[in-house]
């Protein structure tokens, strides 16, 4: 523990700080939204309250928020050394928050050491274009809400009160943190609607062309927002004594594995920031598993978030092929086993798949692939199988020992726990580092104490809530959905939309579309400022199975890439994606489809006085969450 302590009334003043930015939040990356937007404007603002806190200008100075992991990687990385580091850990509050402090010239050159996510603007098969200045180091979603509880804290320090912040006389028995609340005795149909009613934000008016509206978040697979009971257990562990910490990892592990069938005797879980450093820890391994290898494959399907892709491709002397997928959007069975086949067959060649990583569900087209049949055929190869769960393990039920998969990665901010912890599942003796950065790998992740605890809770309830009904409520909105999206002229809907077709059970309530001759930027935004409606639009950090379903040709890819290194800022074709989540009623898929309706229509708006409140909007959510006293 530090030598200097706060008082513990402190908590109160960082949770209201937290429980505010709650009030709006979203995903930070490159969102249209009120809520999207709200919460991007106050990640930028804690760098500049850091900033503040080191007496240093912004002008010359920026800030990366990270893991302990991730910040000492990148400190090697550094020339001159010159450098400031806070940390969470440092004033008592396990939040798993660090602060790199370097000046702007000092941002390390060339390929980041960690890549996905929001690391990179723009990709093909071959060649990438980083993003610029702290994005290209912050892999991943980064963990805002934790990030501002760490801000508020400094900000308490930097008014005269010295000290850190003690655990207080609160709850400390662990087993009662995680299990007990108002719902526990409910389950199944009832403690579902009984969730519904108390999702954080869901009741926050946000400004439209005609008046207020309760804002619809319809943007769920890039993040989730949290439940009162999910969140007082996150604001108990902030005030957990330290001596109970390992208690509490080991019980949410237990959850973890129980909740994954991932029997504890065959598989290590280790807590990471997100899923896409979950994954860029197993391709860090790999790069020592390959070291003596000749000519390495690795099989990676067109349909992977960017954070199953560019990890794979810092794996020197490694050839990533493609594994193709089905009109419906499914990893296309025959294809991979082909592609198996000629590499790891009997009469292979001299290159040899060594793994193959897959999405459980496409964060684009919203299939859930089968990953039975695709690790049997893995294994059968001789290769080993890692899956992004990002998407998948919010919706469906996923063995991992039933499946015989070898790495799962996940995070909680998908499943309603937004509060910075990721999950790796890996085989035990498969991650192939030292037992010095394997340990350094589970002392960074545990440092997320409250995340870690609203993860196992989160988890919990998905046990009580049972999967089943999860998919049957999914399913009754994304068939509504679909049946009314197909009715629009010049509308096109991506990937498996036959509400009758036999794999419809395999699909989440993620759609994405675009019209013929509106933009879909265009419509994300109006979406919002219409009918106060949150989506994404673009590539969704799935750039190459986007670029597919557009038929952007080759040539048309090589003129984008000029066109985004001359002109970064403009907006490049994509799509706009629907994405379904347990707080989602026929009442928002409705107001939802009234609204596209008025868009399809393509009249001209007047939005500049809508777009100003917008901006009050935001600025009164940074007033609310950076100045409670």
């Amino acid at each position: 523990m530090p030598e200097t302590l706060i008082q513990p009334d402190n908590y109160s003043t960082v949770e209201q700080s937290i429980y505010a930015a709650l009030q709006s939040y979203s995903n930070v990356h490159r969102g249209k939204g009120q809520f999207s937007q709200t919460s991007s404007h106050l990640y930028e603002k804690a760098r500049e309250r850091v900033l503040n806190y080191a007496g240093l200008a912004s002008r010359k100075y920026t800030v990366i928020f990270c893991s302990k992991r991730r910040a000492s990687i990148l400190v090697k990385q550094l020339k001159h050394k010159n450098y400031q580091l806070l940390t969470s850990a440092e004033f008592g509050l396990p939040l798993g928050v660090c602060a790199l402090i370097l000046r702007k010239t000092e941002l390390p050159e060339g390929i980041p050491h960690e890549t996905g996510g929001g690391t990179a603007k723009l990709m093909a098969r071959d060649w990438i274009i980083w993003s610029d200045g702290p994005a290209k180091y912050e892999a991943g979603t980064p963990a805002i809400l934790n990030v501002i509880g760490f801000v508020k804290a400094l900000q308490i320090i930097k008014s005269g009160n010295n000290q850190a912040f003690l655990p207080t006389k609160s709850m400390n028995d662990v087993s009662k943190l995680l299990n007990q609340d108002e719902l526990e005795y409910v389950s199944g149909l009832e403690l579902l609607q009984r969730v519904q009613k108390s999702f954080i934000g869901t009741d926050t008016l946000v400004p439209t062309l005609s008046n207020k509206q309760r804002f619809v978040n319809l943007d769920n697979s890039a993040s989730t927002p949290t439940i009162k009971a999910i969140w007082e257990t996150y604001c108990a562990a902030l005030k957990l004594s330290p001596s109970k910490y390992s208690e509490l990892i080991k019980q949410v592990k237990a959850i973890c594995s129980r909740y994954l069938n991932a029997l504890p005797e065959k598989y290590d879980v280790f807590f990471t920031s997100n899923t896409t450093e979950s994954v860029n820890i197993v391709s860090e391994s790999f790069k020592e598993f390959l070291k003596e290898e000749t000519n390495p494959v690795i099989l990676a399907s067109i349909s992977e978030h960017s954070s199953n892709d560019l990890p794979w491709r810092g794996i020197p002397n490694a050839a990533i092929k493609r594994i193709p997928i089905d009109k419906n959007g499914f990893v296309d069975i025959a294809k991979l086993e082909k592609l198996l086949r000629i590499y790891n067959g009997d009469n292979g060649t001299y290159e040899k798949v060594k793994i193959v990583a897959v999405t459980g569900a496409s964060n684009v087209l919203g299939v859930c692939n089968d990953l039975d049949q695709i690790s049997k055929l893995v294994h059968k190869y001789g290769a080993r199988l890692l899956v992004d769960g990002a998407q998948i393990i919010p919706h469906r039920k996923v063995d991992v020992s039933s499946a015989d998969i070898d790495y799962l990665a996940f995070s909680g901010h998908k499943m309603y726990a937004p509060f910075g912890a990721g999950v790796l599942v890996a085989r035990k003796g498969m991650l192939h580092q030292s037992k010095e950065k394997l340990s350094e790998v589970r002392q960074s992740g545990e440092e997320n104490i409250a995340g870690i605890a609203a993860l196992g809770k989160a988890m919990l309830f998905y046990e009580r809530i049972g999967f089943d009904l999860i998919e049957k409520e999914e399913q009754h909105l994304t068939k509504k959905l679909l049946k009314s999206l197909l009715e629009f002229p010049e509308l096109q809907v991506h990937g498996l939309s036959d509400t009758s077709h036999p794999d419809f059970n395999k699909k989440l309530g993620v759609i994405s579309f675009h019209f013929e001759k509106i933009f879909a930027h265009r419509v994300a935004k109006e979406l919002a400022l219409l009918g106060g409606v949150g989506v994404r639009s673009g590539c969704h950090c799935a750039h190459l199975v986007v670029k597919q379903i557009l038929n952007i040709s080759p040539g048309l890819e090589k003129f984008q890439r000029i066109i985004q290194t001359l002109f970064p800022k403009i907006s490049l074709p994509g799509v706009v994606r629907v994405s379904i989540g347990l707080e989602n009623t026929e009442e928002d898929i409705d107001r939802f489809l009234t609204t596209l309706k008025q868009i399809s229509e393509k009249k001209k708006h007047r939005f500049s006085k809508a777009i100003t409140e917008v901006e009050q909007f935001v600025e009164k959510a940074e007033q609310k969450v950076f100045s409670i006293a």
